[in-house]
């Protein structure tokens, strides 16, 4: 659903009756997580992000990770304005078709490890109360939301300064 103002709006019981019925993948894709964790995560924390991800029992443990103090490489990351994020997400929109397949990274059970087309992820993913991240080109292009706050961030992570041009 949108907004006048052009942004997502949902509730999350909404979002929970559609991820029942919508999605892929209910089951963690340890390649693209492990993709998502070499190119994105501070080098001396990968092997621990990949080794406690791939474990089932411990997976929750770094999910929890993401509402507040997620590892992500510095030098690759841009944090995103709230003023600025409808332009970046313009931008992808250009970028990704519609229905690319984007991965989530969750501390919401509901949405981690699953796949949805770009624009149903990127709706999931603001919309979450939770720490999330939106893998949208394994490797290369990824969003991050931390926990819901007043001071909530989304933060760009990029490995080369296109496709989305450092403008933030």
């Amino acid at each position: 659903m949108l907004s006048a103002g052009g942004q997502y709006i949902l509730s999350i019981g909404y979002l929970k009756q559609q991820l029942a019925i919508t999605g892929t993948n209910r089951m963690p894709n340890n390649s693209r997580e492990e993709a998502f964790v070499n190119a994105f995560v501070a080098k001396a924390k990968r092997e621990r992000y990949i080794g406690l991800l791939s474990n089932p029992k411990k997976r929750k443990k770094i999910l929890e990770v993401l509402n507040h103090n997620f590892d992500f490489d510095e030098a690759l990351a841009t944090v995103i304005g709230c003023h600025q994020i409808q332009i970046l997400l313009s931008r992808l929109e250009e970028l990704l078709c519609s229905d690319e397949a984007c991965y989530l990274i969750s501390d919401d059970n509901v949405l981690d490890g699953k796949t949805f087309p770009f624009a149903q992820a990127l709706a999931i993913a603001q919309a979450s109360n939770w720490g999330t991240i939106l893998d949208c080109i394994p490797g290369e292009l990824a969003l991050y939301w931390d926990e819901a706050s007043p001071s909530r961030h989304c933060i760009l992570l990029q490995k080369h300064k296109n496709p989305v041009e450092n403008e933030f």
